[in-house]
């Protein structure tokens, strides 16, 4: 036990407490379990609990009953915009290092949570110890998070505070968890059904397929369509360009006689890899080669636009990340409600816009 009181501090468990409260865990009129039993439960001094109790009695969340205890009275103001969301991603604290979409949906949280009368608190991790992100969270008074992570482990330690978590834009195949995420699958076919019908024959891919969840749906969308189509992707013809023999791969396939005439592109590094290399071999983009990109709505121009120029933009998957935060937030107030069931995942819908 001395370990773990040196670790935690009263406010933790007012943290815990508050989580359980919100949540509905500590139901309204019923009692919060006995100090000692709080105490051997977190690992803390009889003490350390009382200490917290009296905080939540001010926030008149809890009230002392004589010879029984601590009684929940309600949440009170608390899920006013006293009390955050958190959206909680692996970047840096200003998101410099994050991708389009998270620059998108910070903003995009922001303003869906505003209409709700909310706010949200950005807890961006980057390489900071994450060992107590659960507990900082409870203490800043958040009541439900959005989570962003490809680490399984935050995700588990988020989960152990009680508090709901959603997750966008990220999705762990084999965790029961929240989800809203853009149909990485109706995309992917959207895009090769889009080759397919404007005379491509031979198709391509550029990019990961097995390495990240978001491209194994997309890849598998894009080869349904094809096979609807009575058209496959050849092994040879799936190239990712950040492997180390990826751009030299890439323009071997484009000099090649019977070269891919078509091609899923659905990230802009790989996207500027296949620019560069067909300027260079003298394919012009719209007909030597056709293609379809990936792009957030809100960041098409700077996404996708951009790495093409002026002289042809070809067509892109879009969607939106307001209609992601949106679900989000719904899921979120579903949960605070005591909503429970299975979890969901909600796939925000994509479509074909051309430029």
């Amino acid at each position: 036990m001395a370990t773990l009181e040196a670790g935690r501090t009263s406010a933790d468990i007012v943290g815990f407490i508050r989580s359980g409260i919100l949540t509905g865990k500590h139901q309204v009129g019923k009692y919060v379990p006995p100090t000692r039993e709080l105490g051997d439960k977190y690992g803390v001094s009889p003490e350390t609990v009382r200490r917290a109790l009296k905080i939540l009695e001010r926030e008149e969340l809890i009230e002392s009953v004589p010879r029984h205890g601590f009684r929940v009275v309600g949440a009170g103001g608390m899920l006013s915009a006293s009390c955050p969301v958190a959206y909680v991603t692996y970047f840096e604290d200003d998101l410099s290092n994050a991708h389009p979409v998270n620059r998108a949906l910070s903003p995009a949280l922001q303003a869906a949570a505003g209409r709700r009368g909310w706010t949200v608190l950005g807890a961006h991790s980057a390489d900071k110890d994450l060992s107590r992100l659960g507990e900082q969270l409870l203490a800043a008074r958040v009541w439900g998070i959005v989570l962003d992570t490809l680490d399984p482990a935050v995700l588990e330690q988020l989960s152990a505070t009680g508090l709901p978590v959603v997750m966008t834009n990220s999705w762990f195949e084999d965790v029961d968890v929240d989800a809203v995420l853009q149909d990485n699958y109706r995309g992917g076919f959207q895009a090769a059904a889009h080759l397919a019908a404007a005379g491509a024959g031979r198709i391509g891919w550029l990019g990961p397929v097995g390495q990240f969840r978001a491209s194994r749906e997309r890849f598998a969308g894009a080869v349904a369509a094809l096979a609807a189509a009575g058209l496959a992707i050849e092994p040879d013809a799936v190239i990712d360009t950040r492997a180390e023999d990826g751009p030299e791969r890439l323009k071997r396939a484009l000099s090649e006689e019977n070269r891919p005439d078509g091609f899923c592109v659905f990230w802009k590094d790989a996207a500027g890899r296949l620019k560069a290399a067909a300027d260079e071999l003298g394919l012009a983009i719209g007909t030597d080669l056709r293609v379809v990109g990936w792009a957030v709505e809100e960041f098409y121009d700077l996404e996708h636009q951009s790495t093409w120029g002026t002289k042809h933009v070809p067509p892109a998957v879009v969607w939106r990340a307001a209609d992601m935060a949106e679900a989000a937030l719904d899921r979120l107030e579903a949960r605070r409600r005591g909503l429970e069931g299975s979890p969901i995942r909600i796939s925000v819908p994509t479509a074909i816009r051309r430029a």
